[in-house]
């Protein structure tokens, strides 16, 4: 089956939706990848359609307005600044054209990024991947963050249950608490 990325992106039930811009391709791509999301990313900017499948937070096929699929397909779409997006999490009944992983995707499409605007200002930038980089590591170290809280807080139950101490998270019971 030929994914039809001329297709307008639909709103949908439990779908997320909204304007690129505020939130870029890239930061979106991370975060569906982060949340080990599934479903298709649909893409329209400045007249073109694009459509991007994942499977568990993975890039495992794209298509662009021109109907190439595959990795190019991918980096392309992500190269779009601005419009609009629609994620729907329905499962992609569609074949792995995309073998690498979506970080990789979005470090090639940033470095496209910046090697267009490079040749457009004649000035040597590294902008776009020096943020993606940055992005990539606060939410690394976000990731390890709330895997230690996790570790913890598992221990601390298993503790609790063998005399009377109190889990170290159960003191953060109100919206504005916070882990430091």
């Amino acid at each position: 089956m030929q994914p039809d990325a001329s297709q307008p992106p639909r709103a949908g039930r439990g779908s997320l939706a909204g304007d690129l811009g505020p939130v870029g391709l890239a930061d979106l791509g991370q975060l569906l990848a982060l949340n080990r999301a599934t479903g298709c990313l649909s893409v329209e900017s400045e007249g073109r359609k694009g459509r991007l499948y994942f499977v568990e937070g993975k890039v495992i096929h794209a298509v662009d307005d021109e109907q190439r699929e595959g990795e190019k397909a991918a980096q392309r779409v992500f190269t779009w600044r601005s419009g609009r997006f629609d994620f729907q999490p329905d499962p992609p009944n569609l074949p792995a054209t995309i073998h690498s992983s979506t970080e990789s995707l979005l470090l090639e499409s940033a470095r496209l990024m910046d090697q267009a605007v490079q040749s457009v200002s004649g000035e040597a930038t590294t902008t776009e991947t020096m943020r993606l980089r940055e992005r990539q590591n606060a939410i690394a170290a976000l990731r390890d963050v709330f895997e230690r809280v996790a570790r913890e807080a598992a221990g601390a139950e298993g503790a609790s249950s063998r005399g009377p101490q109190a889990p170290p998270l159960a003191g953060l019971t109100q919206p504005g608490d916070r882990l430091v």
